[in-house]
């Protein structure tokens, strides 16, 4: 071939410009160094004194000036050499360019006498070119001789599943036919031909590449189990990849190197690589494609059997391909990271087909469900995010069946509450105890159901978000609020039946009703505990939104006072049996006579009855224990102020107050004894209004002055009614003795009272604090009086 005459022309630079420099004003330096010097003289000598060392002064000038002058001197010296350097370098540069293009000239005369020599060596290239092909030949000659052998030692290691072995003598005739052709067609009369005997005589290797690719196919088919069954079989495989990868990069490389751009090597490129990983993409598509779900009309666990099989081909799979495929993959491959992709997608598929077939609210649950764990499970047990590479379901779809769960949630939680009071009131009506606590407290299931509901409901939506979740949370204590609506009416049905029948239906409620009483706190336990473990488990800086945090509240309260409402039911029905005991009190017969007897039988049947009130929790048992005292003293005092009995006697009278007395303080030692929290201020009060039956009538505005005094609740009608029990009063002395005293006959309350009478809602702690203060005075009430005269 033919090039263009080059022409090379040395091209000089013309030298850079230089500026003149400015005479120097010679006078005007004189003047400026006159003036300089002046300065520095002045400065030395400021004082007369100086004068005295005017000679080391002198010197010392003297030895600078001539430092200085040392210093110019080298730095000019030094700038003569550097400038005598570059007039030498550029000397030398000036001769080398000459050498230079003298020598271009040279060779470009040699080139123009060399212009027709490509065509006087045609010929020798030509020998040449079948020269090389003749001894690349001889180089193969024993390989291209034992082809027929080969090829048949191949098949036989073929069938005996010998494949590296098979691959590696395949591999050496390949590379002889490739040789071999690339040779044959290299050249300028290149072309390509199929049909010479080069390729018919090499053509069994394309059947035998066939073969062995086939092999290694089936064998990445199931890759996934035979990385655990057999792995020395995916490596062989990947192995033999590997090395058809590196040919393919040879024979590219040597074809681009001899500028061949033609299709010359039957088969190449295999790609066997891509291959690889397009079988893989099959399997997975294929084992998906297997898992279909069950019958959907006969079968009403499809949807679980369904998931269930899908999730674990995943899980097995990717856990054999982290555990084993890794060491068997080459690193460049990044193979678990490849089987998380499509895995992904496949499961991605599935939540999409399955959505599309019109699951029904319940399976919409459980496919949620199911996402969670999945992405839960396979994060925790084998640390892969299976949405590394995109979510299972797309956000918009996500939110609707969020709604569609949470309203599937409400309609599941309303049927559990109704199915849980028909058990609980199924229950109630049976012949067995209650079941009792590590503590020997009475309960039911209840309460644990109630709340095991809750958080099942509360788990199942764990996959979704803190907004989503919080609704959950909000439509589950709503529907503890509708439980407890309905807990209470049932409550209240069972409690008016039991008394109306004599309390023999439900035979053992009483103790039921401790149930329940117990129930209540545990329901407040469980309350607090949820919210903790809401809070905790999505950070503990989060705040509960408002409605929630009020429902919390609402919802604990309400149980607060229907824990109270049952302990005071228990408390009535107990007190049925102590209302026979108490009708006798201030009566003649049963009780001035024999006054021990009715005691003995209050104290028997209270100590009898500790025993099942030991069944509340400590709470509720101190509250029933301390209402109980309030009524049994009530009913005391309201005893006393109905004029049971008249005293018209003196001894009477004082036989009646000593009996009060020396009641007063055994009631009070007996019920300190079944509880601390009960008041002993009772046991003052009886001893009061007992006083005010022996003391004298002189002495009377007095002592009830005192009395009053101490108990602010004391009224002008409790005095008359406990006066009028005395026969040596009647109802005109009583007036006039109720006159000398401080009380006055429409004093109705104190000013707290009327307080709370204008103000309902007003029931802060220092409220409470103060009723509770109030005396047992406080719960009696008398309307007249005057007609027990």
């Amino acid at each position: 071939s033919r090039h263009p005459t080059r022409k090379y022309s040395v091209k000089s630079k013309s030298p850079p410009e230089v500026k003149p420099i400015p005479p120097m004003d010679y006078e005007q330096a004189s003047v400026d160094s006159f003036d300089s010097a002046s300065r520095a003289v002045a400065e030395m000598l400021t004082k007369p004194e100086h004068l005295d060392s005017l000679d080391q002064i002198r010197m010392k000038v003297a030895r600078k000036k001539a430092t200085v002058e040392s210093q110019l001197r080298n730095a000019v010296q030094t700038q003569l050499d550097g400038v005598q350097n570059g007039l030498d370098l550029l000397k030398d540069s000036t001769l080398t360019v000459k050498d230079i293009k003298e020598s271009m000239l040279q060779v470009e005369a040699v080139y123009k006498q060399c212009e027709e020599l490509s065509d006087v060596m045609g010929p020798i290239k030509e020998v040449n070119r079948r020269f090389q092909q003749l001894r690349i030949t001889n180089t193969h000659i024993n390989n291209i001789f034992g082809v027929p052998h080969v090829v048949s030692e191949i098949r036989t290691l073929l069938e005996e599943r010998n494949l590296l072995y098979a691959h590696q003598l395949l591999a050496e005739l390949e590379h002889t036919r490739d040789e071999l052709l690339v040779q044959l067609h290299y050249g300028v009369d290149a072309y390509v031909d199929r049909n010479t005997a080069l390729h018919r005589y090499f053509e069994p290797l394309v059947e035998l590449s066939d073969s062995l690719a086939q092999q290694l196919w089936l064998i990445i088919d199931r890759v996934t189990e035979n990385v655990v069954d057999n792995p020395v079989e995916v490596v062989t495989a990947l192995r033999i990849v590997q090395r058809e990868e590196k040919a393919d990069r040879c024979i590219a490389d040597s074809l681009t190197e001899k500028n061949i751009t033609i299709s010359l090597i039957p088969n190449r490129p295999k790609k066997w690589r891509s291959k690889c990983v397009d079988v893989m993409d099959r399997s997975i598509l294929t084992k998906f494609n297997e898992l279909q779900p069950g019958d959907i009309i006969e079968n009403k666990d499809w949807l679980d059997e369904y998931l269930t099989e899908v999730a674990t081909v995943c899980f097995q799979d990717l856990k054999a391909m982290k555990e084993n495929g890794e060491s068997c993959f080459p690193p460049d491959y990044d193979i678990l990271d490849f089987f998380v992709q499509r895995y992904q997608v496949s499961l991605k598929k599935v939540v999409a087909d399955l959505v599309a077939s019109d699951l029904n609210a319940r399976d919409i649950i459980k496919l949620m469900v199911w996402i969670g764990d999945v992405r839960q499970s396979f994060r925790e047990a084998l640390r892969i995010d299976l949405e590394q590479h995109g979510p299972l379901i797309d956000q918009t779809l996500e939110k609707d069946l969020q709604s569609t769960c949470v309203e599937q949630v409400k309609w599941n939680i309303n049927e559990m509450v109704s199915k849980m009071i028909q058990t609980e009131k199924e229950d109630w009506l049976s012949h067995e105890l209650p079941q009792e606590d590590s503590n020997g407290c009475f309960y039911t299931t209840v309460a644990l159901l109630l709340f095991e509901m809750v958080d099942q409901n509360l788990s199942a939506m764990s996959m979704f978000g803190l907004d989503t979740k919080e609704k959950v949370l909000q439509s589950c204590l709503s529907a503890v609020e509708a439980f407890q609506d309905r807990y209470r009416v049932e409550i209240q049905e069972t409690f008016e039946e039991h008394i109306s029948s004599g309390r023999n239906t439900p035979p053992l409620f009483f103790l039921y009703m401790i149930a329940i009483t117990n129930n209540c706190k545990s329901c407040i336990e469980f309350s607090e505990q949820l919210k903790k473990r809401f809070i905790t488990e999505y950070g503990g800086d989060i705040r509960l939104n408002s409605e929630t945090s009020r429902i919390f509240i609402r919802m604990c309260e309400s149980f607060e006072k229907l824990g109270l409402d049952c302990c005071d039911k228990v408390v009535k029905i107990l007190f049925e049996d102590l209302t026979p005991l108490v009708d006798g009190l201030m009566t003649k017969e049963r009780w001035l006579q024999k006054p021990i007897d009715i005691l003995n039988k209050l104290e028997g049947t209270l100590v009898d009855y500790n025993g099942d009130l030991g069944r509340l929790k400590p709470a509720y048992h101190s509250h029933a224990i301390v209402q109980i005292q309030k009524k049994v003293f009530k009913a005391y005092i309201e005893a006393m102020m109905k004029k049971k009995i008249v005293l018209k006697k003196k001894d009477d009278r004082q036989k009646a107050a000593s009996f009060i007395k020396e009641e007063s303080h055994k009631l009070g030692n007996m019920f300190q004894r079944l509880s601390h929290a009960t008041n002993p201020k009772y046991t003052q009060v009886l001893e009061d209004l007992a006083s005010l039956l022996h003391s004298s009538l002189e002495n009377m505005p007095y002592i009830i002055g005192g009395f009053a005094g101490r108990c602010p609740d004391l009224k002008y009608n409790h005095v008359v009614a406990i006066l009028a029990m005395r026969g040596d009063l009647n109802k005109n002395g009583c007036q006039k003795l109720m006159e000398r005293t401080t009380l006055r006959p429409n004093q109705t309350g104190d000013k707290e009272e009327e307080e709370e009478i204008e103000d309902p809602t007003r029931y802060s702690s220092r409220a409470r604090a103060k009723k509770k203060e109030r005396s047992i005075l406080s719960e009696v009430d008398v309307t007249n009086p005057w007609s027990l005269f």
